[in-house]
């Protein structure tokens, strides 16, 4: 217990500040359009710049090929991806902005507005991939979303004289000529159609003028639409050709395709790739790329040699890692400080005392990392705002997706996450204030949350790791060792996925500063851990 004024002896952490209600760690189109979230505020970080660099050089074709973003669940790749988009759609004194504002290259700015000003661009935006089970699917899906985004965009011309010869296929069976023939003679198409025929409209598709030909496709395909009629069906050629097609009768620069969340594509279509890799080698000859959007590359392939053919056709993956800083943001972000006066005052005098008592941990985080890369940009300052989670639990929190194979069991989800039974971050503040024994949420907290549900997800090597706790019968170790015990089998499973972090690494070191600014004395966990070995 850190401090006892009796007017606070009884209160919690809920008492002084609650979980925004309308925190968005994870960024959509829909919160940019709304203005609740703005691609503005989306930190340039290392990687981030690393993708820019990658789509300049893509759309002014130096490297034709499309792009893949990668990452793990929460690391801001979506958000990435829609600043990449929004930067295209911006007019260039915000791009400018932008650049200036967190000091980027003046070099790459310029690259970029030619890049911009040199050609309309058609940015597609589409999120899941979960519908497609075929090259069907996947034909559909691009050729709605590329044209949805043409009409967006103001494009005239939709290629309709690239869909007459998968209309001309359809119409051949007689059940389609005349269920088409029957739609056709409907009040509602008759002025569009000039009230032709079915058969006087075969014979325009097949020697009518370009002009006249794409008049009847575009009714065609209207009446399809409205009846849900998927009439003309493409296959990857068709589709190939018709975006060949648009590109050119409306003399684009280029059409980037933006698909986030593309991992579930890959699950539904493991064995059968060939379609996409046909669409991903339009790059090659004209300018349509892809920016996907999926978890790391290396889980998605069945095999190498697959793996192999689809990569071979981008530019080698960008991995979007959210910088330390970033995650202690979002953290600090997510906690909405009470406007209560006298709650507020009585807040920043515990914040102020509890950091005061944990200075020692982060000056060690932050001279440890800078030591590693002077390109970290951690400050004090951002481990102090987390409070009162200790600054060495939100790091090893900030670091759990790696080890969790990208899902959705992230550091936002113990944040925001509503479920008591889980002891999460709501039920720690809720159970848990300044003068509780637990006054800061030390690493084998994160424990119950993240290890011990049914189905853990942590990766192969990590999951028999955290299976050990079970094993080694903790009901008969006191509650100190249980703690130690914990933080070790935690570390200890870091350490078979990201050994290169020293601050990570299950040692006497970083067991104590694990529990260093709490209320056991110096060398504590270490000591305990000792025991534990013996």
């Amino acid at each position: 217990m850190l401090l006892s004024p009796v007017k606070m002896s009884e209160k919690k952490y809920a008492d002084y500040f609650k979980i925004d209600p309308n925190y968005y760690p994870s960024v959509t189109l829909e919160l940019i359009q709304s203005a609740q979230v703005s691609w503005k505020n989306f930190y340039p970080h290392e990687t981030f710049i690393n993708l820019l660099e990658k789509v300049h050089e893509t759309i002014s074709r130096l490297t034709p090929r499309s792009i893949w973003l990668e990452g793990a669940y929460g690391s801001g790749k979506s958000h990435a991806a829609l600043t990449v988009k929004s930067l295209f759609e911006a007019d260039d004194e915000e791009v400018e902005h932008y650049f200036r504002k967190y000091n980027l290259s003046s070099d790459l700015c310029q690259k970029f507005l030619t890049d911009k000003n040199s050609g309309k661009i058609i940015v597609v935006h589409k999120i899941g991939s979960s519908s497609i089970h075929s090259d069907q699917d996947l034909i559909l899906t691009i050729y709605n979303s590329v044209l949805n985004s043409l009409k967006i965009h103001g494009a005239e011309n939709h290629g309709e004289n690239s869909l007459k010869d998968s209309a001309l296929k359809w119409l051949e069976k007689k059940a389609n000529h005349d269920y088409l023939g029957q739609l056709i003679t409907e009040e509602k198409y008759l002025w569009d159609l000039g009230g032709k025929k079915i058969d006087e409209i075969i014979s325009i598709l097949k020697d009518g003028s370009p002009e006249l030909c794409a008049k009847i496709m575009s009714s065609l395909s209207k009446a399809a639409e409205d009846n849900g009629v998927m009439a003309f069906k493409m296959d990857i050629q068709d589709l190939a050709n018709w975006i060949k097609n648009v590109i050119e009768a409306n003399n684009l620069k280029a059409i980037l395709f933006i698909w986030d969340e593309f991992t579930e594509f890959f699950q539904n279509n493991a064995t059968s790739l060939t379609g996409f890799q046909t669409i991903a080698e339009l790059s090659f000859s004209i300018p349509f790329y892809f920016l996907i959007v999926s978890h790391e590359t290396g889980s998605l392939f069945f095999s190498v040699s697959s793996a192999k053919k689809i990569l071979d056709r981008f530019t080698p993956p960008v991995k979007i890692n959210m910088p330390d800083n970033m995650a202690f943001k979002l953290m600090a972000q997510a906690m909405q400080i009470t406007d209560d006066p006298e709650l507020k005052s009585q807040w920043e005098n515990c914040r102020k005392e509890i950091n005061h008592e944990l200075e020692k941990v982060r000056t060690k985080i932050c001279s440890t990392l800078e030591h590693v890369s002077s390109n970290t940009f951690l400050l004090d300052n951002d481990l102090q705002a987390v409070i009162p989670i200790h600054p060495y639990a939100a790091f090893m929190l900030k670091h759990l997706s790696v080890v969790f194979g990208s899902n959705q069991r992230s550091m936002f989800s113990f944040i925001i996450n509503d479920a008591s039974e889980l002891h999460a971050f709501k039920w720690y503040i809720n159970n848990f204030g300044p003068t509780s024994q637990l006054y800061t949420l030390t690493a084998d907290l994160l424990w119950d949350f993240f290890s011990e549900r049914d189905n853990n997800p942590f990766n192969e090597s990590g999951h028999l790791i955290l299976n050990e706790y079970n094993a080694l019968k903790p009901d008969a170790l006191s509650p100190d060792e249980q703690r130690v015990l914990k933080t070790l089998l935690l570390l200890q499973a870091f350490s078979s996925k990201i050994s290169t972090v020293d601050l990570l690494r299950p040692n006497d070191a970083n067991i104590n500063l694990a529990f260093n600014g709490t209320n056991w004395p110096e060398d504590t966990g270490s000591v305990i851990a000792a025991k534990l070995v013996e």
